[in-house]
């Protein structure tokens, strides 16, 4: 027989479609219907003998309905007379003592055609979870007597629970050391429905004196340990003492004495306060309702960080003071202590009651009074009526008044034409809160740098400002460079440097040819150069693009009206390498702004070459006559990939080839 189950409700009857895998093995109604009322139904399983002998046969029976997660459970079919051991009941008291004695009860059946005749052993284990395997050895016994088919045997055999408390499983294997020849042996183990819930061999109640107390007062934490049996002293045993406060718990472990009394001193940390509960257990235990509960009164005021404060002014605060525990504090006061001179330090309490588990505001006013001490520490302590104190440091920081210079702009950025003069003018004012003394002027020591102002400057008073000028003068013959350095504006009590950037140039204009070549310029018939390669001029010494030109059909670009200075060609083409190179164009007084062409029909520009005004390089693109291109295929096992590599080769390409002849490793002529 067969059990089928449903987990729905049982109003309506419900028509489930039966199958098996093996209809020559075991055959099952087509459809079994489970009944209103009820959530299950048994129906009969019919084996078929196929008079062939074939050992143990695995079949697979199926449960499915519409709307339903169908079911299956193995069924093994055998036509060999062998036995079949079964533990069919399991019997024990589900509350038990860790540590103690627990009868366990079982009954093993013979539900075969084929009597037992050897003894065989059965063994019991304690599991700490409802899975069997790889559990503890409780107990191990034998039955030395046959068991005829359909017959059982009772046993029972006491255990001990484990030591430490807890929720376990029993289980119990009916022939452990395979002694008896079975039709199979995996239905032979079994495990208990409902576990035992083995509670402490003893327990312990705990007691806090005093109830109230301030903050930092040591609590006495005394009780005694009692026998779960007859309630009688657990001598010499350890305890756990759980102290609780916010959440936060600290375990202490205790020993009894002759009497199962035990005692223990808490030392709350400093400055530490709140509603405390305490509670005793069994070691390892975690920790239960309280037991007991003290309170500490104390209070809490949030930290501040470093405050400073500028010379002959103040600075405030308002921290809050938060009440530790759930009683009250009253008759607030506040003092200030401080051993710092040259601060003033005053404080007043929002109000001076706090009620249980609130917060006030404690204001505060720090003035800088004096330059004598450049910081120091002040505190202020609160107490209450009922002798709770709580001290708010506050660390104190001077900034005394000077004078603060700050330039506008911060640094100079300026060209300078060769040959002409140029003024740079900068602002500078006083953001401090003294004057300066009388300013100096310090400049780099170059000959194109002076002072367009003087440079003796009178002091600056707070907020004001002056104005500073500078006055570039390159020769015609300075180098078309950046020059960097720095301007320094400096009393005997204060400075500012003004870093400068200036630039050279030339007024002078020029042009830049490009012509671009490769392989079939020099080795192809009417010599061909290439199109559309694409020529960037850069700064030479910024590096900022300056222009962008395709090469002409000739493969040429022109670049006009140049500023005289260092440039970056760089040239591209598609199948071809890259060109780059820095190059000097030189100007003219007066550029010529006629073309390329007209120039060479005057002869003024040779074909491979520049003129007046007229910078011209080659720019070669060697040509790239292999190319490599791959793609990534993935394929099915992850993380695995394909990679086809194709290499393209160019054809009939102007590009000599040197040969050895004979060959490399053939016979030499003598």
């Amino acid at each position: 027989m067969a059990t089928l189950t449903r987990n729905t409700p049982v109003s309506e009857p419900l028509v489930v479609s039966v199958q098996s895998s093996e209809t020559a093995e075991a055959r099952v109604p087509a459809t079994v219907t489970i009944p209103t009322g009820t959530n299950r139904v048994r129906f009969p399983i019919e084996s078929v003998a196929d008079g062939v002998t074939d050992g143990n046969r695995t079949v697979t029976l199926t449960a499915a309905a519409p709307g339903f997660v169908s079911g299956s459970i193995p069924l093994v079919v055998s036509d060999s007379d062998l036995t079949d051991l079964v533990v069919s009941r399991l019997t024990f008291a589900t509350n038990g003592i860790a540590g103690n004695v627990l009868a366990v009860s079982f009954r093993i059946e013979n539900r075969r055609f084929v009597t037992v005749t050897s003894s065989f052993t059965q063994r019991i284990y304690v599991s700490e979870d409802p899975v069997s395997g790889g559990d503890l050895i409780a107990a191990q016994v034998t039955w030395p007597e046959p068991v005829a088919p359909g017959g059982f045997l009772d046993q029972t055999a006491n255990i001990r629970l484990p030591s430490q408390p807890g929720t376990f499983w029993i289980v119990v294997q009916g022939d452990a050391n395979l002694e008896v020849n079975e039709l199979v042996e995996g239905n032979n183990t079994r495990l208990s429905d409902a576990p035992v819930v083995a509670g402490a061999s003893y327990t312990a109640v705990v007691t806090a004196s005093p109830e109230v107390a301030l903050a930092n007062t040591p609590v006495s934490l005394t009780g005694r340990a009692s026998r779960a049996l007859d309630g009688n002293a657990a001598a010499r045993v350890p305890v756990d003492l759980h102290v609780e406060v916010r959440g936060t718990v600290r375990v202490y472990r205790v020993t009894t004495d002759d009497e199962g009394r035990f005692e223990h001193l808490f030392q709350p940390l400093p400055g530490e306060a709140g509603v405390y509960g305490v509670a005793a257990t069994f070691p390892g235990v975690p920790m239960p309702p309280a037991q007991d509960r003290f309170t500490l009164q104390g209070m809490r005021i949030n930290p501040i960080g470093p405050v400073t404060v500028v010379e002959d002014s103040s600075v405030s605060g308002t921290p809050r003071i938060l009440n530790l525990s759930d009683l009250p504090l009253t008759g607030l006061t506040a003092n200030v202590s401080s051993n710092t001179p040259g601060f003033r330090v005053t404080a007043q309490l929002e109000t001076n009651r706090l009620a249980g588990d609130e917060d006030i505001a404690l204001a505060f006013v720090v003035n800088a009074v004096s330059t004598e001490s450049p910081g120091g520490i002040a505190r202020v302590r609160i107490t209450s009526a009922e002798g709770a104190t709580g001290d708010l440091i506050i660390p104190l920081d001077l900034e005394r008044l000077v004078p603060r210079l700050v330039s506008d702009p911060g640094s100079l950025n300026a060209t300078m034409s060769l040959g002409h003069q140029r003024v740079v003018t900068f602002s500078v004012s006083n953001e401090g809160g003294i004057p300066t003394g009388p300013l100096e002027l310090l400049l780099s020591p170059v000959s194109w740098l002076s002072a367009a102002t003087p440079a003796q400057l009178p002091p600056l008073a707070p907020g004001s400002n002056t104005q500073v000028s500078l006055l570039l003068s390159p020769a015609t013959n300075l180098a078309l460079n950046l020059f960097s350095g720095e301007v320094v504006l400096r009393s005997t009590n204060s400075g500012v440097r003004i870093p400068f950037s200036f630039r050279a140039v030339s007024e002078m204009r020029g042009g830049l040819l490009v012509t671009a070549e490769d392989e079939f310029t020099y080795f192809a018939e009417g010599s061909p150069r290439p199109t559309n390669a694409v020529v960037l001029l850069a700064d030479g010494l910024t590096g900022a693009t300056v222009a962008t030109e395709e090469t002409s059909a000739d493969g040429e670009v022109l670049f006009e009206s140049l500023a005289e200075g260092d440039y970056v060609v760089t040239v591209t083409a598609e199948g071809h390498d890259s060109f780059r190179r820095s190059v000097h164009v030189s100007g003219a007084p007066n550029p010529s702004c006629e073309t390329v062409a007209a120039a060479r029909r005057r002869n003024v520009l040779p074909k491979d070459g520049g003129a007046p005004g007229i910078t011209a390089i080659r720019a070669f693109l060697p040509c790239q006559t292999v190319r490599y291109t791959f793609t990534v295929v993935p394929t099915t096992v992850e993380d695995r990939y394909t990679l086809t590599v194709e290499s393209v080769f160019e054809t009939q390409v102007p590009i000599p080839v040197i040969t050895v002849d004979p060959p490399l490793g053939g016979p030499l002529p003598v």
